[in-house]
């Protein structure tokens, strides 16, 4: 089914107030948590954590691409029950496979934390990637359904799990670091079973369609080196601050990662809602302009929400965490604003996957992973995790600038990058100047950061009304960029 902008913008709604309560309430609760956990704890665990999505990554096959990109190739029942049902079993599969590398955490402790004192919680890592990748067919299916009401559901079940047990084993039980880890399997059994509960319908044992599985892993297995190289340019920057320097480094810098949140509640309900979006009306060449539309608009929020957390991050993190963390601030804007470069050229780089041309990533990603190891291996030995935060605002900004001419040439939008570009730098340099000031003059440089993006994208007030009235789409279709 073909959707327009209002139900793109229902469906963000809708998972980002699902997933804000309950991410909120985890923000609120760090004052305590950090008074609990000390920096090394968490340095351990982000470790730890972020080995495991290396694990996903590297079973999974990109699995989530190729159902993604072949979904819609037919609209029967019948075809959505063979996708889902051929899929799924996939990724049980890998997820016994992953499940095995729990053997091999102990060499993986001493690799990681020169001690094998660890070997539990690297297994436990396993645990939690195996589960995840076990439900990836069936939320994608979910999500390329148009279900995003049963998506928020099942994203607040296991938001509501982790939160529950982090307070319970953290404050209550005391189990250390450990807690964290144990929490965040839990509710990753919870959210599986939710979905694998809702996807009963799409599940039949004479719906493993083998050629169709096969021409979908023919597409997305060869797309896991760019998984992986996305991963490394994404989190192999706590592994450069671990070796150079502690886990105590690598806590802060999580910590500062960690007020990320705030923008991330709502990229990740907008990148979930955009594919179905994106896939469903790629074959119309007069819904083109909506897509620049769409990325002006994100952009110019992304800019603000990105500004206000850049300013402010020395006083939240002052409230919200011991005295041991306060120092994270300092990594913050940084780590926003890199965020925003890797959501803007998710959508930019949306053409490449839409003609199923994905490999052309590899470049893209390998590009900016060969930054990635360069800056690291420059900046993190003499500015410890600042440095590792520059590294991944460089490097996701690379990725963005490589990945839109490969997508513009294959799928035109004309997306006005260069002028989302100059907003940002010029918040982000705005952000860190005004985030040394007094709190009380910090107000009138957001408000004044504020008014430069309302001015800026103005222009596109009227095109952003106009797509969410129910006549937009015959509205928009003859507009011109």
């Amino acid at each position: 089914m073909e959707q327009n902008v209002r139900s793109l913008t229902k469906n963000s709604g809708i998972l980002t107030v699902a997933n804000s309560g309950m991410k909120l309430m985890s923000f609120l609760l760090m004052p305590l948590y950090t008074r609990v956990l000390s920096a090394a704890d968490y340095g351990v665990t982000d470790t730890i954590l972020n080995l495991a999505l290396l694990a996903v990554a590297a079973f999974s096959l990109c699995i989530d691409w190729g159902v993604t990109a072949f979904y819609y190739d037919e609209k029967t029942l019948a075809y959505e029950r063979r996708i889902t049902t051929g899929s799924s079993v996939f990724c049980l599969l890998a997820a016994g496979v992953c499940l095995l590398c729990a053997g091999a955490a102990r060499p993986l402790s001493q690799l990681l934390f020169r001690t094998p004192r660890y070997t539990a919680g690297v297994a436990l890592g396993f645990i939690y990637a195996a589960v995840k990748i076990s439900y990836f067919a069936f939320r994608v299916g979910t999500r390329m359904r148009g279900r995003l009401k049963s998506v928020a559901l099942f994203s607040l079940a296991e938001l509501a799990t982790l939160l529950v047990l982090n307070i319970l084993l953290i404050l209550v039980f005391k189990v250390g670091y450990m807690a964290i880890l144990y929490a965040n399997v839990a509710s990753q059994v919870v959210c599986g079973a939710l979905y694998a509960w809702g996807n009963r319908g799409y599940v039949r044992r004479s719906c493993v369609d083998r050629p169709l599985l096969g021409r979908v892993l023919r597409y997305c297995a060869p797309l896991t080196p760019v998984a992986l190289l996305t991963w490394f340019n994404s989190f192999a920057d706590r592994y450069f601050i671990g070796q150079f320097h502690d886990q105590t480094a690598v806590g802060l810098y999580g910590r500062a990662f960690q007020m990320v949140t705030l923008l991330s509640v709502f990229t990740t309900a907008f990148l979930a809602s955009y594919p179905a979006f994106a896939y469903s009306n790629a074959r119309d060449e007069s819904k083109r302009p909506q897509y620049a539309v769409i990325f002006d608009a994100l952009a110019g929020l992304l800019a603000v929400l990105a500004v206000f957390i850049t300013l402010f991050a020395k006083e939240i993190l002052q409230v919200m965490t011991a005295p041991a963390f306060h120092d994270a601030y300092r990594a913050v804007g940084l780590l926003a604003f890199g965020h925003v470069f890797y959501t803007l050229g998710n959508v930019m780089s949306y053409g490449i996957t839409i003609q199923k041309n994905a490999r052309l990533y590899l470049l893209v990603n390998g590009s900016a992973a060969v930054c990635n190891v360069a800056l690291n291996l420059l900046l993190v030995p003499r500015f410890g995790f600042v440095g590792a935060a520059a590294t991944t605002c460089a490097a996701q900004l690379l990725a963005m600038l490589l990945g839109r001419p490969v997508a513009e040439k294959l799928f035109r939008c004309n997306y006005r990058w260069i002028r989302a570009l100059l907003l940002l730098a010029a918040l982000l340099a705005a952000g860190y100047w005004g985030g040394e000031l007094p709190f009380v003059l910090k107000i009138p440089v957001l408000a004044v950061c504020v008014a430069a993006v309302v001015l800026l994208y103005r222009d596109r007030f009227g095109s952003i009304r106009a797509l969410l009235r129910p006549s937009a789409g015959s509205a928009q279709n003859g507009k011109e960029q």
